[in-house]
């Protein structure tokens, strides 16, 4: 039976499961699905974040234009060359959209202001706190006076930028005075860049249903730096009006502040301790972390509240394993077990009386075994931190049957991998996607790993760290992988590197989208790498693949949506765009 032998209400429900490159896939394969896929309400949630289709000739393909009138959200997060005209005509289409997320591209604040003129049914909106692309700290009155009168239409807003604007400012509660919002995020990724004049008036009150802020402009720091602590706006801290959860990640490890309703409620639910505070005067200052606040006088604090609440918390909560012999609790999605030398009996090193000349005797390596661990779960999202393992090597076996379920695994720490761990890890990880190594300075890795990766044929996802990458050698052999999707690579070693032809990785690896590499070289061979790998892009056709090289000297890490496919830190945002069913 073919695929479009199937009733029609079946190739719905199958359609409505794909991603929009498959959908778009389907769309050119015959006229019975392109008439189905551009049908009402086939397709109401376009996504073109994070893919090949991240680019401004999607929006200009047929299929987007048979598909605009019935969307209801649209995904535009980290489009490089969105701009404003392309986004008028795209969206004039939208006579539906209710949501939009432009957050990460060049589009601004003033742009939205024309743009909703287009598409008056939005209600929800992420974008960055920018006002123009010119380094201008001004902002004209009639500007603000706009601004105004385009956010008090939306329900929910995002806002995402530097602390000076959004911490610092009232420019952002100034220019919301007249919405009525069910909530507020606000997304710190960065300390500093253009930071605009604020407004003299002082007394602003402005009520918000429900506040997010996320800080993650350190995301990449264990412990804070100097500077580094950020201050809460003065409005959501000034009086009691407000419950709240608080939590910074620093030091490994979450430290919590709540009011008295959430007392004990994430020690219950998540064996998190919490300190539990009277009022939101506390909450002066976060450092890596997240301030979730609900206006006590608008919200009910009942059963349904506390169950949407768990379900949105549980990520912020990875399970961490302390018994390797016990099962993990099934409402669980994500794992970290923090391993130790000191803490396993079994690779204590054994005495040995002889009567001739001694010899060294190797440690025992360590058996990563967690099937009864993970025997009731489907799939598994680990994160393994090995403490002081510099002595040790660590082993995984064929026969574990928890391998088939990683779809995700972040590995850190002072470790040694024994010589075929790669090897079982890429042959017998069937589903492994998101592959995660910070490799240690006393066991570099990345040229074992390069000669294995090859034997995945489910990787999308690599985030490396290592010191002297053969970047030949690693690049050749990503090349084999045609499922990559989003690479990160960073030598932190201070000799200088270097990598050459990039083209048979760009040719292979069709879904590739996003290249990050972090190199020791001179500014002037990095300006030369960055054009040759503009000219590469052009040459295989690939205007969405977004292409970032960094030297050791940029010092840049700024938390960004390609960074946040890794997970890498607990404490980060959830998709930006409030989607409606």
């Amino acid at each position: 039976m073919n695929l479009t032998d199937l009733p029609e209400e079946i190739l719905v429900i199958i359609i409505r499961k794909l991603n929009l490159k498959s959908v778009y896939n389907l769309y050119g394969t015959c006229n019975r699905l392109k008439y189905i896929i551009s049908s009402h309400n086939v397709i109401k949630t376009a996504s073109l974040a994070l893919s090949t289709m991240a680019t401004v000739q999607t929006l200009k393909l047929n299929f987007m234009k048979d598909i605009s009138r019935h969307l209801l959200n649209l995904d535009l997060r980290g489009i490089n060359d969105l701009n404003k005209t392309s986004l008028l005509i795209a969206v004039k289409r939208m006579k539906c959209l209710k949501s939009l997320d432009v957050s990460y591209t060049n589009i601004t604040i003033t742009d939205l202001i024309q743009v909703y003129k287009q598409c008056t049914t939005l209600k929800n909106i992420a974008c960055n706190f920018v006002f123009s692309t010119k380094e201008s700290i001004s902002i004209s009155p009639d500007d603000l006076i706009k601004s105004q009168d385009l956010f008090k239409n939306f329900d929910n807003i995002h806002f995402v930028g530097n602390a000076g604007n959004l911490l610092y400012s009232n420019l952002p509660l100034w220019i919301l005075r007249k919405t009525n919002l069910r909530q507020l995020q606000l997304t710190v990724v960065e300390h500093d860049n253009t930071v605009y004049e604020q407004i003299e008036e002082v007394n602003l009150k402005v009520d918000f249903k429900f506040i997010k802020i996320y800080v993650l402009t350190e995301w990449k720091l264990i412990t804070p730096s100097s500077g580094s602590c950020l201050p809460l706006p003065s409005v959501f801290t000034a009086d009691n009006k407000y419950e709240f959860i608080a939590i910074d990640n620093f030091d490994n490890r979450a430290h919590i502040k709540v009011s008295p309703i959430f007392e004990n409620y994430l020690d219950i639910n998540f064996n998190q301790k919490s300190e539990c505070v009277n009022d939101t005067k506390f909450l002066r200052y976060i450092f890596n972390g997240v301030v979730m606040l609900w206006n006590k006088y608008e919200t009910v604090f009942d059963e349904n509240f506390f169950k949407i609440l768990k379900s949105n918390l549980v990520d912020l909560f990875p399970c961490c394993i302390k018994d390797d012999g016990v099962a993990v609790p099934e409402y669980f999605d994500k794992f970290i077990y923090e391993l130790s030398p000191y803490k396993i009996n079994t690779i204590n090193p054994q005495s040995f009386t002889v009567d001739f000349k001694k010899k060294r005797i190797c440690p025992p390596p360590i058996i990563l075994n967690y099937d009864t661990v993970f025997s009731k779960k489907e799939k598994v999202h680990l994160t393994l931190v090995f403490h002081e393992f510099v002595n040790y090597s660590v082993v995984l076996l064929p026969s574990s049957l928890y391998l088939r379920k990683l779809t995700y695994l972040s590995l850190s720490g002072k470790v040694h991998y024994s010589g075929k761990f790669f090897n079982v890890l890429f042959t017998y990880c069937e589903h492994l996607e998101t592959l995660t190594i910070e490799a240690s300075v006393y066991a570099p890795c990345s040229s074992v790993l390069a000669r294995n990766i090859p034997l995945s044929q489910s990787i999308k996802n690599l985030w490396l760290t290592d010191r002297r990458i053969d970047f030949t050698l690693l690049f050749s052999s990503l090349s084999q992988c045609s499922l990559l999707e989003n690479i990160h690579v960073m030598d932190i070693c201070k000799q200088s590197n270097d990598f050459h032809d990039l083209s048979t990785l760009f040719e292979r690896c069709n879904g590739l989208y996003y290249l990050y590499i972090l190199v020791t070289m001179s500014q002037s061979a990095k300006a030369k790498k960055i054009q040759l790998l503009r000219k590469l892009k052009e040459r295989c056709n690939k205007n969405y693949l977004r292409v970032q090289l960094c030297t050791n000297d940029d010092n840049v890490c700024n938390y960004d949506p390609y960074v946040n496919v890794f997970a890498l830190n607990p404490i980060k945002p959830p998709p930006l765009l409030y989607w409606v069913s």
